[in-house]
């Protein structure tokens, strides 16, 4: 029983709407067309042709109903010129279906393909939206099926589901377009990252090495004020020495995965234990007229790469000393803070959250203002020795840790660099 007729049947018009609706591919829509064809009319095979977008004088059969259909289009005809061809000449002239009910000896069709296919009775049907016809839903019969002559209410049944095919096909071919960009906005994000990857190597080379020089500069120092006349303190530079050797090594195997695009795992880090250790192992290369006050509280583990926030810490620690000059102060603080909306409002570099602080500042001549938006790019740097990279690769790992790094520098008053880093929980 079919379900349309002169009076339509509403609900199967709905039920197939819903269908077209839920259909996201076009392989997908064409099964929705197949089944509505074949419950609403005797044909039992149907294609959809649309008008190229980007020439209208070339028709483009995009989907079929079913595999032996699909290979016969596919090796005689999956592209139709339109200039000359009678058939898509007369549905463009009168936007209504166009019957042919014996291809082979019908004037409006091409013989040779129609001898090549063994067409009998062709239907095709406008796809239209609005007043713009988009295509054609074909439908018909081949070789041995014989000829089948529409009747009204066939032909009734298959305008209205043009009418919703339309609709469909657009909304499926803009999600394909869609797909597709996306695709390949991701494909070449990927090389970009690629690319940048391979362009930084040089420059990550670079800061890897200066982070070993300062790490073997720990090493050098202490073993140089080994005195056997004072073994506890030579355990200790010893102690010192071993640490920031197996530091080195953990440096080293982050210049090994360079070159890698896997991100590094992450781990419950003792942030307080790790800055402590940091500032102890720091402390040979610090002059002895600098004081360095600590306030490290005991703060919750926090996910992160232990490696990478040595690093960051290392490096804020270091530029502290570095500003002070031959005397001065250090302060290093780890605690929790709060960052709510109206903080946030305040201070656009900030988001809201509980997080861990990690803040070293120092009592030298601090950041000139005009300077403080720069200091994180990479290769900037006011030094004359410096490489630009000690910051930038704070900046690094506070992004790589969803966190933030902040400078604060009042004029002639020292500088505060503060690491947020998310709270876990």
């Amino acid at each position: 029983m079919r379900f349309y007729a002169w009076t339509l049947d509403y609900e199967a018009v709905l039920r197939h709407a819903q269908a077209l609706q839920k259909a996201t591919s076009l392989r997908a829509l064409m099964e929705v067309a197949r089944a509505a064809v074949e419950e609403c009319s005797r044909f039992r095979h149907t294609w959809l042709a649309v008008f190229d977008p980007e020439d209208d004088d070339i028709v483009r059969v995009i989907g079929v109903s079913d595999a032996e259909l699909g290979e016969l289009i596919l090796e005689h005809c999956p592209v139709i010129p339109a200039a000359g061809d009678l058939m898509i000449a007369e549905i463009r002239a009168q936007k209504r279906p166009v019957i042919v009910l014996d291809a082979s000896i019908d004037q409006r069709t091409n013989k040779d393909i129609v001898l090549a296919m063994g067409n009998r009775t062709i239907v095709n049907v406008p796809v239209s939206l609005g007043s713009e016809l988009i295509g054609m839903l074909g439908v018909g019969t081949f070789s041995d099926e014989g000829i089948i002559e529409p009747d009204a209410e066939e032909l009734e049944a298959l305008l209205v589901f043009a009418t919703q095919l339309a609709a469909a096909f657009q909304r499926v071919t803009l999600q394909t377009v869609a797909q597709r960009v996306e695709g390949e906005r991701h494909r070449l994000a990927r090389l970009l990252d690629a690319l940048q990857r391979t362009e930084l190597m040089g420059v990550l080379a670079s800061s890897v090495a200066h982070d070993l020089n300062n790490l073997l500069t720990v090493i050098l120092i202490s073993l140089s004020r080994v005195d056997g006349k004072r073994p506890e303190v030579d355990r200790r530079m010893i102690a010192d020495s071993r640490e920031a050797a197996d530091r080195c090594r953990e440096v080293v195997q982050r210049l090994l995965a360079l070159g890698s695009s896997n991100e590094r795992s992450k781990s419950p880090v003792d942030i307080s234990r790790r800055v402590r250790d940091m500032v102890a192992m720091l402390r040979p290369t610090i002059p002895p007229n600098i004081e360095i006050r600590e306030t490290i509280t005991d703060v919750p583990t926090i996910a992160g790469d232990s490696v990478l926030l040595d690093q960051a810490v290392a490096n804020l620690v270091l530029n502290a000393r570095d500003a002070v000059g031959d005397i001065g102060e250090i302060s290093i603080a780890v605690g929790m803070r709060d960052l709510d909306a109206t903080f946030v409002k305040a201070n656009t570099w900030a988001a809201v959250g509980t997080y861990v602080r990690v803040a070293i500042s120092d009592s030298g001549p601090g950041v000139p203002t005009e300077l403080k938006e720069r200091i994180f790019d990479p290769l900037f740097t006011t030094k004359l020795a410096g490489t630009g990279l000690g910051l930038a690769l704070v900046a690094q790992v506070a992004d790589q840790h969803a966190g933030m790094i902040h400078c604060d520098s009042p004029p002639g008053r020292g500088a505060t660099f503060e690491l947020f880093l998310p709270a876990e929980g």
